[in-house]
């Protein structure tokens, strides 16, 4: 089945993976994503506030991949020396 590719390719990535209190990742953990992506709309986190909308109507592939990219644009907002090359770690 289809959704056990995304499962099992997709599951550990950072698009699919958000950061909750154990008991929200208790309460989000079995229910359907209508419900999570209801739940995580009004969640304190802006970083998952702001991402999860409305318009998001399923969570499949084209999903996780198209928020792991949101997530590396909003980091790199944040933190932009990212960007830049490593510090050199001469002593």
């Amino acid at each position: 089945m289809q959704w056990e590719h995304w499962h099992s390719t997709y599951v550990h990535t950072l698009g699919n993976l958000t950061l909750v209190t154990q008991g929200k990742n208790v309460e989000l953990s079995n229910i359907a994503f209508s419900e999570k992506n209801r739940l995580l709309q009004k969640h304190g986190l802006r970083l998952n506030s702001s991402y999860f909308t409305d318009n998001l109507a399923s969570w499949n592939e084209g999903a996780i991949r198209g928020r792991a990219d949101w997530l590396m644009r909003y980091i790199l907002a944040i933190w932009p020396s990212f960007m830049n090359e490593a510090p050199s770690l001469q002593r």
